[in-house]
Protein backbone atom coordinates (compact mmCIF):
# COMPACT_ATOMS: atom_id res chain seq x y z
CA UNK A 1 0.00 0.00 0.00
CA UNK A 2 2.91 2.32 0.72
CA UNK A 3 4.12 1.90 -2.87
CA UNK A 4 0.72 3.00 -4.21
CA UNK A 5 0.68 5.98 -1.84
CA UNK A 6 4.15 6.99 -3.03
CA UNK A 7 3.11 6.63 -6.67
CA UNK A 8 0.03 8.82 -6.18
CA UNK A 9 2.08 11.41 -4.25
CA UNK A 10 4.54 11.61 -7.14
CA UNK A 11 1.69 11.89 -9.69
CA UNK A 12 0.11 14.73 -7.67
CA UNK A 13 3.45 16.58 -7.66
CA UNK A 14 3.51 16.34 -11.47
CA UNK A 15 -0.10 17.59 -11.68
CA UNK A 16 0.73 20.48 -9.32
CA UNK A 17 3.53 21.66 -11.60
CA UNK A 18 1.56 21.05 -14.82
CA UNK A 19 -1.44 23.07 -13.63
CA UNK A 20 0.43 25.92 -11.94
CA UNK A 21 -0.42 28.37 -14.71
CA UNK A 22 -4.12 27.44 -14.35
CA UNK A 23 -4.22 27.97 -10.60
CA UNK A 24 -5.67 31.13 -9.09
CA UNK A 25 -4.69 32.61 -5.75
CA UNK A 26 -7.44 32.30 -3.13
CA UNK A 27 -7.35 33.31 0.52
CA UNK A 28 -7.98 30.47 2.97
CA UNK A 29 -9.11 31.04 6.56
CA UNK A 30 -9.11 27.75 8.47
CA UNK A 31 -11.62 27.09 11.22
CA UNK A 32 -9.82 27.03 14.59
CA UNK A 33 -12.29 24.60 16.17
CA UNK A 34 -14.11 27.12 18.35
CA UNK A 35 -17.03 29.53 18.08
CA UNK A 36 -17.64 33.12 19.13
CA UNK A 37 -20.23 33.92 21.80
CA UNK A 38 -22.69 34.61 18.98
CA UNK A 39 -22.07 31.16 17.46
CA UNK A 40 -19.86 32.15 14.52
CA UNK A 41 -16.84 29.96 13.73
CA UNK A 42 -13.51 31.43 14.82
CA UNK A 43 -11.18 31.51 11.81
CA UNK A 44 -7.42 31.78 11.44
CA UNK A 45 -5.82 34.68 9.60
CA UNK A 46 -6.26 34.18 5.86
CA UNK A 47 -3.31 32.74 3.97
CA UNK A 48 -2.90 32.72 0.19
CA UNK A 49 -3.22 29.33 -1.51
CA UNK A 50 -3.18 28.20 -5.12
CA UNK A 51 -6.25 26.38 -6.44
CA UNK A 52 -7.75 25.35 -9.73
CA UNK A 53 -11.01 27.30 -9.70
CA UNK A 54 -13.87 26.00 -11.85
CA UNK A 55 -17.32 27.48 -12.33
CA UNK A 56 -18.96 24.10 -11.91
CA UNK A 57 -22.55 23.31 -11.18
CA UNK A 58 -22.83 19.93 -9.42
CA UNK A 59 -25.55 18.56 -7.19
CA UNK A 60 -23.74 18.28 -3.86
CA UNK A 61 -24.91 16.70 -0.62
CA UNK A 62 -23.96 19.10 2.14
CA UNK A 63 -22.87 17.93 5.59
CA UNK A 64 -26.37 18.59 6.94
CA UNK A 65 -27.78 16.14 4.36
CA UNK A 66 -29.41 18.72 2.12
CA UNK A 67 -28.74 18.81 -1.60
CA UNK A 68 -27.56 22.03 -3.16
CA UNK A 69 -26.23 23.07 -6.54
CA UNK A 70 -22.62 24.14 -6.32
CA UNK A 71 -21.38 27.19 -8.14
CA UNK A 72 -17.64 26.74 -7.73
CA UNK A 73 -15.27 23.83 -7.36
CA UNK A 74 -11.81 24.53 -5.95
CA UNK A 75 -9.12 21.91 -6.31
CA UNK A 76 -6.12 22.45 -4.06
CA UNK A 77 -3.24 20.32 -5.26
CA UNK A 78 -1.52 20.20 -1.88
CA UNK A 79 -1.92 18.21 1.35
CA UNK A 80 -4.47 20.41 3.11
CA UNK A 81 -7.34 19.50 5.39
CA UNK A 82 -10.41 21.71 4.83
CA UNK A 83 -13.70 21.72 6.74
CA UNK A 84 -17.04 23.19 5.71
CA UNK A 85 -16.50 25.85 8.40
CA UNK A 86 -13.34 27.14 6.71
CA UNK A 87 -13.63 30.12 4.40
CA UNK A 88 -12.13 30.84 0.99
CA UNK A 89 -12.07 34.29 -0.55
CA UNK A 90 -12.10 33.98 -4.31
CA UNK A 91 -10.23 36.34 -6.65
CA UNK A 92 -13.45 38.35 -7.20
CA UNK A 93 -13.59 39.12 -3.45
CA UNK A 94 -16.55 36.86 -2.64
CA UNK A 95 -16.49 34.20 0.08
CA UNK A 96 -19.11 31.61 -0.87
CA UNK A 97 -20.31 29.08 1.71
CA UNK A 98 -18.56 25.72 1.53
CA UNK A 99 -21.04 22.95 0.79
CA UNK A 100 -18.77 19.92 0.83
CA UNK A 101 -15.14 18.80 0.73
CA UNK A 102 -13.36 15.64 -0.39
CA UNK A 103 -9.77 14.64 0.26
CA UNK A 104 -8.40 11.24 -0.69
CA UNK A 105 -5.77 10.43 1.94
CA UNK A 106 -2.41 8.69 1.84
CA UNK A 107 -1.08 5.97 4.14
CA UNK A 108 -0.15 8.62 6.73
CA UNK A 109 -3.64 10.14 6.81
CA UNK A 110 -2.67 13.25 4.84
CA UNK A 111 -4.71 14.31 1.80
CA UNK A 112 -3.18 14.04 -1.66
CA UNK A 113 -5.45 16.84 -2.93
CA UNK A 114 -8.52 18.62 -1.62
CA UNK A 115 -11.68 19.37 -3.55
CA UNK A 116 -14.06 22.03 -2.22
CA UNK A 117 -17.55 22.72 -3.59
CA UNK A 118 -19.12 26.08 -2.75
CA UNK A 119 -22.31 27.95 -3.44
Amino acid sequence: MADLSKLVTEAVAIVRQATLSLQATVLHSAWLGTYTDSGEPVLATAVPRKAVLEAKQDLVVATDGTQSASRWKLTLVEPLMVTVLDRFQLPDGTSPRILSTASPIDANGLPFITEVWTQ
